[in-house]
């Protein structure tokens, strides 16, 4: 593998890793989403494989995973909590409210 795409797999898997962790996420769980093997994801975590664009998919329709970000490290439009407050369903709200209590649990207890 040469050095350029050794390296973008190199930020890729971290920027995956970080996606992960930040929503609460373990690798056995990813790994079973994408179809592959515990250690197998390690390695795209840090860079040793790369993503197939059918694994990619998989991370966005699963996991709502921002591909762009992913792959080339550019931030999503900021999340406008208000304008969402305002708009959404009483359901959507309390999904919202019942997921950042388990971030916040996660993150207050520091498992991941």
């Amino acid at each position: 593998m040469n050095g350029k795409k050794k390296d973008l797999n190199i930020l890729i898997g971290k920027r995956l890793q970080n996606a992960r962790v930040n929503a609460g996420y373990t690798q056995e769980m990813f790994a079973e989403t994408l179809g592959v093997s515990v250690e197998h994801y390690r390695k795209l975590e840090c860079g040793a494989y790369s993503l197939q664009p059918e694994k990619l998919l998989l991370l966005y329709e699963k996991y709502k995973i921002d591909l762009t970000g992913l792959i080339a490290g550019k931030k999503m439009e900021p999340f406008d909590l208000d304008g969402f407050i305002a708009n959404c369903t009483r359901e959507e709200r309390d999904q919202l409210v019942r997921r950042m209590l388990v971030y916040i649990e996660k993150w207050i207890t520091g498992s991941d």
